[in-house]
């Protein structure tokens, strides 16, 4: 019996070799058999990438990652296998949201520097106005003081807006997208769940506001 356990381990290690003696690539160590030199998936599963491995094919399988990159161009494989070893990585910490709570952290991201950029750009016409409306050589005429009061008014109102568009956008992302990726990750990847979204930047975001009381 010892006899051939040492035997049956002997094959598995022979056929998980490469042709030329060297390791064996993730893949084919995984579904133990010999990996070509000409293997696919060698170039991006080597040895030490066993973990990116299984996550893919639990994801989408040998047979579909080979499918994509042979209908691809040689130039967009890579970018190609890339993008799956990701999903995956994703998709192994958050089993619920996968890629769709990181793109939606950054589609906030957007949104808030879209208010923080309206704001900026109001802020600056109410100053250049009141700027004008001090230097004129006789002064702000009623029209003018009309006219800057609305914006002063109008400028209130935006700040308060945007501020708490802002602080909405920011405790959205962090109590909802935060709270569901370390419900959702799997056991024991917690640290490495907070590693991915300060990664992306979404979750340590956090707006620096232009406070109107100095302008």
């Amino acid at each position: 019996n010892n006899n051939n356990n040492n035997n049956n381990n002997n094959n598995n290690i022979s056929r998980s070799s490469s042709v030329g003696g060297s390791p064996a690539c993730a893949a084919c160590k995984y579904q133990r058999r010999k990996c070509a030199p000409d293997c696919p998936l060698a170039p991006h599963f080597p040895p030490s990438r066993h973990k990116e491995f299984h996550n893919a094919h639990k994801l989408f399988g040998v047979s579909n990652m080979l499918k994509i990159t042979r209908e691809l161009s040689p130039g967009r494989r890579s970018l190609a296998m890339k993008t799956i070893i990701h999903q995956a990585n994703v998709r192994a910490l958050d089993p619920v949201g996968g890629c769709y709570h990181v793109i939606l952290g950054l589609q906030h991201q957007i949104k808030s520097m879209e208010a923080e950029l309206d704001l900026v750009l109001r802020q600056l016409a109410y100053c250049q106005a009141h700027a004008a409306a001090a230097f004129a050589p006789n002064g702000p005429d009623d029209d003018e003081v009309i006219g800057l009061q609305s914006l002063r008014e109008e400028k209130s109102c935006l700040d308060r807006d945007a501020y708490k568009v802002l602080d909405d956008l920011s405790v959205k992302i962090e109590n909802h997208d935060a709270e569901s990726l370390s419900c959702t990750a799997a056991p024991g990847h917690g640290k490495a769940a907070s590693a991915l979204l300060q990664e992306h930047h979404y979750l340590q975001f956090k707006p620096t506001y232009v406070d109107s009381r100095r302008v």
